[in-house]
């Protein structure tokens, strides 16, 4: 059994199977993607809000990027295998974030997709659900961190 998460243009599906600790990926016309992820316990199944750029966490703090054929483009952990709360994919897919943190802090990382670099932010809360977050294609992530909104630029862009 495997449950379908679709992109907004339908290009690009992902399947996460019963147990949480597989993905893969099919087009619309039921091909499968040339990749197969696996974690420990999915927490996190996202697409950008405009094309079809996906991303997908795990209890073991890994996140995957994947582009609209299915294909990874990128792949990180975080800190000391931190579980990822949420992610987010920019439009363009050159840009996503990481929120994850454990039960006393919280932090949030900005990526540029194409070199890896990244920032760090620490948030002022551990939060106990998954909170909103977009990140634009200019690096420009906004968070809601409880009793505050942030909005933090990659350094690069």
């Amino acid at each position: 059994m495997e449950y379908p998460y679709l992109s907004c243009n339908g290009k690009i599906i992902i399947l996460m199977n019963g147990d949480q600790s597989g993905i893969r990926t099919v087009d619309y016309n039921g091909n499968l993607g040339p990749i197969r992820i696996s974690g420990r316990t999915c927490t996190a199944v996202v697409f950008s809000d405009r094309g079809d750029y996906g991303g997908v966490g795990f209890l073991d703090g890994s996140y995957y990027i994947i582009d609209p054929r299915g294909a990874l483009t990128f792949y990180g952990m975080t800190p000391k295998g931190t579980m990822v709360k949420g992610l987010a994919v920019s439009g363009n897919g050159s840009y996503c974030a990481v929120h994850y943190g454990d039960t006393r802090k919280d932090h949030l990382r900005v990526i540029e997709i194409g070199s890896g670099d990244h920032d760090e932010v620490e948030l002022a809360h551990a939060h106990p659900v998954k909170t909103a977050m977009h990140i634009g294609g200019d690096g420009y992530c906004t968070i809601i961190d409880i009793d505050r909104v942030l909005r933090v630029l990659h350094r690069a862009a």
